[in-house]
């Protein structure tokens, strides 16, 4: 399981309050087969801190999608993962790959990608990993990213609880 790994957290900015956010396709795979995941631009995905060598992109890095538990409880809850999928340092282009919408205010969108994967595993309908705030920063998923840097456990657990999933599913 790869070292390199990026908590993306969904629906969570104030953006997404009046606004659809480019990363309501981040969970759907797209015609070509792939997933392509937005991550909030604000100051792009800082791929140095997955690869101090990068510069345009990284390989090979785990994306664990996760949201708020409910409306009331802001802990957040793993929904998803893609492995060995390609981070961008700056947000990519969602007009070949047909990733238009049309927002709540009938503005027609086109969603950029800074994530490229060619598989997803959807957590949604199973009882999954929820990360306890109270036990880190509240702050951690600023700009909606955590890198883990400063939370090697918690990077550990992730890690043990998708390797149990994959686990389980093996020997299914």
């Amino acid at each position: 399981m790869s070292e390199r790994i990026i908590l993306v957290d969904l629906n969570s900015g104030k953006y997404t309050r009046t606004q659809k956010g480019y990363e309501l396709y981040n969970l759907e795979q797209n015609q070509d087969g792939k997933y392509y995941g937005f991550v909030p631009n604000a100051d792009n995905v800082d791929i140095k801190k997955l690869d101090p060598k990068a510069k345009d992109f990284v390989d090979g890095v785990l994306v664990v999608y996760v949201q708020a538990v409910s409306a009331k409880n802001r802990n957040r809850k793993i929904i998803a993962y893609c492995k060995n999928a390609k981070i961008f340092a700056k947000p990519q282009s969602g007009e070949a790959k047909n990733r238009f919408f049309t927002d709540y205010d009938g503005t027609k969108k086109c969603a950029t990608y800074c994530i490229e994967s060619d598989n997803l595993k959807d957590l949604r309908m199973y009882t999954t990993f929820e990360i306890d705030l109270k036990q880190y920063s509240t702050q951690m998923f600023r700009r909606q990213r955590s890198y883990l840097e400063k939370y090697p456990e918690l990077k550990s657990n992730i890690l043990a609880f998708i390797a149990e999933i994959e686990q389980n599913e093996a020997t299914q």
